[in-house]
């Protein structure tokens, strides 16, 4: 696994001549050591994580808008109307976090 110094792209594939992201020269892409190769592959799958739950957050936003639009009771409205607000705070939390494995290269 290598990253570009000059734009921080990380790839797989050793043989590349050059990034594919900024096309910097293959001298500018260095060998990660494995301890960042760990780190990169534990965030890939916690972050595949995060972005579930931003999903599952949109279709609990999607199934609660659906509930309160048939206004049965004030008790299913109550529960829709927490439902959303959760599944907002849900989705915001886990942008957070990515934004934040953005910025510590986690990415």
């Amino acid at each position: 696994m290598k990253r570009c110094k000059i734009c921080g792209y990380v790839t797989y594939n050793e043989d590349d001549d050059f990034c594919l992201k900024c096309g910097a020269k293959k001298e500018m892409l260095i060998d990660l050591a494995e301890e960042e190769i760990a780190k990169l592959e534990r965030a890939d799958a916690t972050n595949d994580c995060l972005v579930r739950l931003m999903q599952l957050a949109d279709q609990m936003l999607e199934t609660a808008a659906e509930g309160a639009e048939e206004k049965l009771d004030p008790a299913c409205e109550r529960v829709f109307a927490i439902t959303i607000a959760q599944a907002l705070s849900i989705k915001e939390l886990a942008r957070a976090e990515i934004a934040s494995h953005v910025k510590k290269d986690k990415f």
